[in-house]
This record gives C-alpha cells, sequence and structure tokens, in this order.
C-alpha cells in the first residue's frame, strides 16, 4: 500500500520525548504527526559557501574546506538537476532502499537526471567526488548520509527512516547535523514500507521502500525551490549591475 503524498510546506523540528511523540509544528498548527508523509524538517535559503559558519557550524564549511584541499573547485552545472540514490556496491547488502530502480526510472518524466551512488567501498576521496555534482541526496538512514556536508550548496536532502526508529532518536541524527544549510526532508517508513536490512536487526539499520509518490512530491519541490533560488540570484545580479552603472553615471557627471 502507498503512503498518502503530503506537501513539504510546513517547517519542522524535532522534540525530544518517548517513541512516537513525533514532531511538532514550529509555527502554529496540529501537534499530531503523520508519519507516512513526506515532510520538510529544516530549511534556510540563505547559502553562502561558509562565510558565516563560524557564527554555528554548517555542514558546507567541512565540504568548503575538503573541496579546497582536494583541489576540487569546479562549479556545480545549474541544469538539469541531479539526483543520487545512495545505494549498496554488494547485492547481498539489503540495508538500502529496495526499490530504488523504480525510483530512477520515474526520473526522466520529471526532468532530472538521477544516478545509483554507491559510498560504502570507494573510499572518503572518492566517495566525496561521487557527490559533488549532485543537487539533491536520497538516502536510507546511514552514516553515508554524511557526504551531504560535501556538495555546494544549495542541496537538498531525503532522508528514509526505518519503521521501527524512534523518531526522538532519529532526529538527533542528520535532521539537526544539517538544520542550518540544507533543504532535508524526512519520509518515515510506514509498517507496510519496511523492508529487512542488516542481519543485526538493530532497529536503526533496517531497510524500507520509497513510494514513488513521495519521491515525485520531493523532486517536484526541490525543482521549485532550485528555480525561486536561479531566480533570486539573478535579481541580485540585475540589481548590482543596475546600481554599478548609476554611480558610473554619477561620476560622468
Amino acid at each position: 500500500m502507498e503512503s498518502p503524498v503530503t506537501s513539504p510546506s510546513r517547517r519542522w523540528t524535532a522534540t525530544e520525548g518517548r517513541e512516537g511523540g513525533g514532531k511538532r509544528a514550529a509555527a502554529g498548527g496540529s501537534d499530531m504527526f503523520q508519519v507516512e508523509a513526506l515532510r520538510m524538517c529544516h530549511t534556510r535559503d540563505t547559502f553562502d559557501e561558509g562565510r558565516r559558519a563560524m557564527q554555528r557550524a554548517q555542514p558546507s564549511t567541512l565540504g568548503l574546506l575538503a573541496r579546497r584541499n582536494l583541489g576540487m573547485t569546479g562549479s556545480r552545472s545549474s541544469s538539469p538537476l541531479r539526483v543520487g540514490i545512495v545505494t549498496r556496491s554488494a547485492e547481498k547488502d539489503m540495508r538500502r532502499i529496495h526499490n530504488t530502480a523504480a525510483l530512477l526510472s520515474l526520473c526522466p518524466e520529471l526532468g532530472v537526471v538521477c544516478e545509483a551512488v554507491a559510498l560504502d567501498t570507494a573510499g572518503f576521496v572518492a566517495n566525496v567526488k561521487l557527490v559533488l555534482h549532485l543537487h539533491a541526496l536520497v538516502a536510507l538512514h546511514g552514516s553515508h548520509v554524511t557526504y551531504a556536508a560535501f556538495p555546494p550548496r544549495p542541496l537538498a536532502v531525503l532522508e528514509v527512516k526505518p519503521h521501527h526508529m524512534p523518531v526522538g532518536w532519529f532526529q538527533s541524527y542528520f535532521p539537526a547535523f544539517f538544520a542550518l544549510d540544507t533543504w532535508y526532508y524526512v519520509h518515515h517508513a510506514s509498517k507496510e514500507e519496511h523492508r529487512a536490512g542488516a542481519d543485526t536487526k538493530a532497529v536503526q539499520q533496517q531497510a524500507a521502500v520509497l513510494p514513488l509518490p513521495i519521491f515525485r512530491d520531493f523532486v517536484c519541490d526541490v525543482l521549485r525551490r532550485f528555480a525561486r533560488h536561479t531566480a533570486s540570484i539573478k535579481s541580485r545580479h540585475a540589481g548590482v549591475m543596475q546600481c554599478r552603472g548609476q554611480a558610473q553615471e554619477d561620476r560622468m557627471r
């Protein structure tokens, strides 16, 4: 059974509490948390490549330093948007999004380029290179989500929470880590979407499928956000050029 789709238009913050406590809307709204829906956890529309990062730790500061130290200073193409879906290099490793192939097949009609990205064997430098050109990253909960620190900003992340993992525990990981500088989305897998993951049976190491409507909703919202971001940059640039032109005219008078 596919999960309902909810537009990720509300800002959310993590709340401490017992399992199932869910989240509280940051400004108004109901305290009820619908775990099957895609929600925007945190968003910050200021992307300064770390220039204000000393105010608080931003993951993108780590990414900026890594790109400079590794000589990876090339610019990311603005179009088409590229979405990486994190997978595992070994087929027997079941801790993955189990319907990755179906997600990849949906991408052409959404107008984005998608690719499966394995971040478990190549090594740190090689893995960083795999994500630098991405505009969005989709991943099951796991340490590989840390690589979301390295691509340039803006960046969108959709993290899938395993069904049995406590909400408060989950929220203390990456949704909190990337709160300042990333468009961060979360999908809490339902019972029907749950799949067996690692052999350890630890709840945080279980797997899931990501419903196609949820993935579609994520991609479409990210496309809108990047479009607004690009328009904002062009508007600011036009304003700067107009001011420079006016200043030059004033000097010539």
